[in-house]
């Protein structure tokens, strides 16, 4: 298997961190034995939790997050993976590359979907929870999808980055054709 980790790099000012990798598969936590990727940071009242994509060995992947005080040194959820494959619909096939806000108390998971065990992203699905260890409620229809055949985006898609302000998000996604075609592209709402 292709054991990946999550690691701290050396800054511009000269950081590294002693603590490499900051996370890594555990053959323990089959939902993460095989693959640990996509870290996505957000802080709350002081507590960073970092949201990671998890891969076990049929290609199946998850979330999970990991919790610090100083950004350095992380404790996994017991709790983990907090949101898995649905049993069925565009998500059936795992869940990865998380992004979470928090506005106004409420846990908003934006993620990559794809209806096959180790397949393309082909969906972003949304989910929100009132806390990162309380169930979450999945959207039962993805919220965006890959574009039509031939376009820049037709072949997979992976989000970015999403900013919420002035009522409106932008969600800031990569997309790629099978003409080898790579682009970042903007969806909106409201």
């Amino acid at each position: 298997p292709a054991l990946t980790a999550i690691l701290a790099y050396a800054s511009v000012s000269g950081y590294r961190s002693g603590n490499n990798p900051l996370l890594a598969p555990l053959a323990m936590n089959e939902w993460e034995a095989d693959d640990l990727r996509d870290p996505y940071v957000v802080e709350v009242d002081g507590m960073f939790y970092m949201f990671y994509s998890g891969k076990d060995a049929d290609g199946v992947s998850g979330i999970g997050y990991a919790t610090s005080r100083n950004g350095r040194k992380w404790f996994r959820s017991p709790e983990n993976p907090i949101f898995s494959a649905a049993e069925a619909g565009f998500d059936r096939g795992g869940v990865a590359a998380p992004i979470v806000t928090v506005v106004d108390g409420i846990w908003t998971l934006y993620y990559a979907a794809s209806s096959e065990a180790g397949g393309r992203t082909t969906a972003f699905g949304k989910a929100t929870s009132t806390a990162p260890e309380d169930s979450w409620d999945r959207s039962e229809e993805p919220i965006l999808q890959i574009g039509p055949d031939l376009a820049w985006d037709s072949l997979s898609i992976t989000p970015g980055s999403v900013i919420h302000g002035a009522g409106h998000y932008w969600l800031y996604y990569s997309g790629f054709s099978a003409n080898g075609d790579i682009g970042i592209g903007l969806a909106t709402s409201v």
